[in-house]
């Protein structure tokens, strides 16, 4: 039976201000990968693409894996941005990254909510996986919510994003992301997607909204997991302009660990 693709709805391109994204972050990615040319990276759960085609614009040997058909359409739009040196994306397992990579990877990243899909005996073997491709020293790069500060502090929504409809010539969509926790290790998470038409007959309509149930990993329990894949010198940050990691206040957890030696 064909699996459904759960993320087929996500318009993840139109729904953020990539540009200045990947601007606040470029300091930090550059300082933990390396400057380029420095080989190949990999974003896990790439997504629509953008963070692999930053990497293949300043300059890196870019990959992108993704499970969802949908988003991996999305992101080859830009296999053929940089002729002979674009990006090129995977509708792939991370335990399939092995077998993807002829050579040591230089790095990895994952960034955004990609995680918490997996619980603890789905994300052990991804991440030796990952240890497994990269180079000695190498570095994983992670990024996701502090579901620890989320629980704390009985947070139910994430900032609301507004962004203009690129398919409108006066719309804008509305993004809202609702939390509600489930047991100690769980959420539920609520993506909702509205079109939003101020002065128009019907001012805001639907688009999208799901119900997904989501791992909350927190740092012990990342951290233990990433010592038992073959990584070590663990650095936790709360988010990547290297703020501290303060549990009950960071809005981001951010790790950076490296393949042993």
């Amino acid at each position: 039976m064909k699996q459904e693709d759960r993320f087929a709805v996500g318009r993840y391109r139109d729904l953020i201000d990539w540009g200045g994204r990947l601007r606040r972050e470029a300091p930090f990615l550059e300082e933990v990968l390396g400057l380029p040319p420095s080989g190949a990276i990999v974003d896990l759960g790439c997504g629509s693409g953008e963070h692999a085609r930053w990497l293949a614009w300043r300059g890196w040997t870019a990959l992108g894996l993704d499970t969802s058909p949908a988003q991996i359409e999305s992101a080859r739009r830009y296999e053929n941005e940089f002729p002979g040196r674009g990006p090129r994306f995977f509708q792939e397992d991370i335990l399939r990254l092995p077998s993807l990579t002829k050579e040591a990877l230089q790095g990895a990243i994952c960034i955004g909510n990609v995680l918490p899909y997996f619980e603890e005996e789905e994300l052990g073997p991804r991440l030796r996986a990952v240890c497994e491709s990269l180079a000695p020293g190498a570095p994983l790069l992670l990024q996701l919510l502090n579901y620890q500060r989320l629980r704390d502090r009985k947070i139910r929504t994430l900032p609301m994003n507004l962004r203009p409809d690129p398919k409108s010539d006066d719309g804008e969509i509305v993004w809202l992301r609702l939390l509600t926790p489930l047991d100690e290790d769980h959420f539920y998470f609520h993506p909702v997607t509205l079109d939003f038409h101020p002065g128009h007959p019907e001012p805001v309509v639907l688009r999208s909204a799901r119900e997904i149930r989501v791992r909350s990993w927190t740092w012990p329990s990342l951290e233990s997991l990433l010592l038992g894949a073959g990584f070590s010198s663990l650095e936790r940050y709360g988010g990547m302009e290297r703020s501290p990691f303060i549990e009950t206040e960071s809005h981001d957890l951010v790790i950076v660990a490296r393949r042993s030696h």
